[in-house]
Order: C-alpha cells, then structure tokens, then sequence
C-alpha cells in the first residue's frame, strides 16, 4: 500500500483555503482530505507525521465555524453541535469548591441574623 505524501501539505492547505474563499465552501479537515483526495482516516492515522498542519486545519476549521455562525450562515443548532463535539466548547461552567463547610457553623451564622431581626 501507497504512503500518502505529505511533503506539500502547507501549500495544499493555502490551495485549500483559496478554493473554500473561491467556492463559499466550509473548511473543515474532512473536506480538506477529500480536496487532496485522501480519506479523513488516512489523515487522522498521520498525524503524528503532520502535527501543525493538523493544528492549522484545526484553527480554520474552527474559526470558519464561528464566524459564519457568528453571521447566521451557518444554522445556529448545528454550529453548537459542533462546536462542543469537534472544539470542546460547552454550554455549561464546571466549578470545584475546595475546602470544607461545618454545618454547625452555617446554622450559628443563621442563628445568629435571626437573631438581629
């Protein structure tokens, strides 16, 4: 079997982007792959070979995806669905709380408005 070449894959990223601008087209790594005619699991099995070049098509991607959220060309529920499984973003804050709370200490700080009233 064929090892895929990517001795050029900067320059096929720049072909890339410039076709996306041209056509109106997404930039998202899948589309990439079938741009230089691969298939996105030849890619992916690579990339310890292509590490910034993924980081590249990473930020595209992501940037292509907010902006045109950003600017309704995208359908807003899918742009989050993709955001949160392809980016890590979430809708939600997780908070840890280090430290301990004595409840007998909460019920005399109660007690004790309570008892100013």
């Amino acid at each position: 079997m064929k090892k895929t070449d990517f001795s050029n894959i900067h320059k096929q990223i720049d072909d890339f982007i410039e076709h996306c601008n041209k056509e109106g087209k997404p930039k998202t790594i899948e589309s990439f792959c079938a741009f230089i005619g691969i298939h996105y699991d030849t890619f992916y099995k690579r990339l310890e070979d292509i590490p910034e070049a993924y980081r590249r098509l990473q930020t595209l991607s992501r940037e292509d995806l907010v902006n045109n959220a950003l600017t309704n060309k995208y359908n807003s529920t899918f742009s989050i669905f993709l955001a949160k499984n392809n980016f890590g973003m979430k809708d939600k804050q997780d908070l840890e709380h280090s430290g301990s709370v004595s409840i007998s200490q909460v019920l005399s700080d109660i007690d004790s408005k309570g008892d100013k009233k």
